[in-house]
């Protein structure tokens, strides 16, 4: 399941890497979404609502104490209540794109979730 998540959000992050930030921040909800959800399945937290993911998140990054402060960032792309319009993905992206100091950080954040899930 790890590589299905780890395929989407290197989609993800070449379409944004080529400027399409309209389909890449909807890929980069897909990845997060399907690579958090399976990560809380995979340590047996709870990931049924928007929620549950943010707890998660939080937890995840103290975890891994990387430093990174961006689990809002891992809970808000990844709750479930944003999946269905990719608009309103679209507009909070060009919002969130500038709180954010790097993309790459939030996708190498993730990516090392992944990697190191086990």
């Amino acid at each position: 399941m790890n590589d299905d998540s780890l395929a989407l959000l290197d989609q993800a992050d070449r379409t944004i890497a080529l400027g399409d930030h309209d389909q890449g921040s909807v890929l980069l909800w897909q990845a997060a979404e399907h690579a958090m959800s399976s990560l809380a399945e995979r340590h047996g937290r709870p990931h049924s609502d928007e929620e549950d993911l943010m707890r998660f998140a939080k937890w995840l990054d103290q975890k891994h104490d990387r430093g990174v402060e961006n689990w809002h960032l891992l809970g808000y792309f990844a709750a479930g209540s944003f999946r269905d319009n990719a608009r309103w993905h679209y507009e909070d992206w060009e919002e969130m794109r500038h709180s954010v100091p790097d993309i790459r950080v939030f996708v190498s954040t993730l990516r090392g979730y992944l990697e190191t899930a086990g």
